[in-house]
Order: C-alpha cells, then sequence, then structure tokens
C-alpha cells in the first residue's frame, strides 16, 4: 500500500485545483460539498487531497478515494439458488437499457490470490444479462459500451440456497 501511495502521489494530475474551506473552530467533523469538474472524460480516477499544496507526506492530511465517471449504470443481483450474478445495464440518466454492452467477470478465488478474467456476455434488447457458474468465488463486474466503461462498486459471493438482492 505504501509503495501505491507513493506512485499514485508521484504521477502528473490529469486534473489539478485548489478550495478554499472555511476554518473549523472547534475541530468538528462536517460535510463541504465542492462543484464536481465537468472537464473529466468517462474512466477511472483517483481524487486525492492533501491539506499542503505540495502534497508532502510530513506533517501533512492526505486523503484518496476512487471513482468512476461513466454515462453507465449497474444494477445486479445474485442467484444462489440459480449460481449465477444477472443485472441491468443502463444508461445512467435516462435509465434506459443498453443492448449489446459488455459484462466482463474478473474472479478471486480467495482474497490472497490476484483477479483473474472470467466469461464476458451481453446485455440483451433490455439491458439484462446472467452468468451462470459463480458459486463460492469473488467477483467483480466491468460494464462496456461503445467508449464508456463502469465496474462494479461492490465484490459479489454467490452462495447457493441463499439469494439476496443488492442494487449496486
Amino acid at each position: 500500500e505504501d509503495s501505491e501511495r507513493r506512485a499514485l502521489l508521484n504521477k502528473k494530475p490529469d486534473l489539478q485545483w485548489s478550495a478554499k474551506l472555511p476554518p473549523t473552530p472547534y475541530y468538528q467533523e462536517r460535510v463541504e460539498e465542492l462543484p464536481a469538474n465537468k472537464d473529466l472524460k468517462p474512466g477511472f480516477y483517483v481524487l486525492i487531497a492533501s491539506g499542503n499544496p505540495d502534497f508532502q507526506e510530513a506533517n501533512n492530511q492526505i486523503h484518496a478515494t476512487d471513482f468512476w465517471v461513466s454515462n453507465l449504470a449497474l444494477l445486479v443481483r445474485t442467484r444462489g439458488g440459480e449460481d449465477k450474478i444477472e443485472g441491468f445495464v443502463l444508461h445512467a440518466q435516462s435509465g434506459e437499457p443498453i443492448e449489446g454492452a459488455e459484462v466482463q467477470v474478473w474472479i478471486r478465488q480467495d482474497w490472497n490470490r490476484p483477479w483473474e478474467p472470467g466469461p464476458i456476455v451481453k446485455t440483451d434488447a433490455n439491458g439484462l444479462f446472467s452468468v451462470q457458474g459463480v458459486h463460492q468465488k469473488q467477483h467483480i463486474l466491468l460494464a462496456r459500451s461503445k467508449d464508456d466503461k463502469l465496474a462494479s462498486a461492490n465484490e459479489f459471493w454467490v452462495h447457493r440456497g441463499r439469494d439476496r438482492t443488492d442494487p449496486d
């Protein structure tokens, strides 16, 4: 993790900006909303925030979070009794189904092993996809349509006999 953090801090940023925040006189946690940057192209990003403009690690607070910019929405549920994961790929703003989107399954046998590519399925006219044979493994999904991509925010486990719906 330290090497990953250092590698991110040493990369040239795609975008860079600063925001003046009001003081917190009582050092209480609070939420501050800042406008999103409209210049980001679809893709996967890591947002890194620092109390100091030089992003040095000594005597500083640095926070990072990852996010996707995408026009896709991915709704997923597991079907343990049927040993499958199914869901929809939709347009994020209109909710219209996206036909022909590819959904790539990535599989990990356990926490100590790397992710491995699994099957690729396509959505039907209703934006529906279904992947069979996913019992007792950890899964993430990556949806693609044209030049747009979106990964599932959660990892999925499918256990026989226990159906659970987790919208993503």
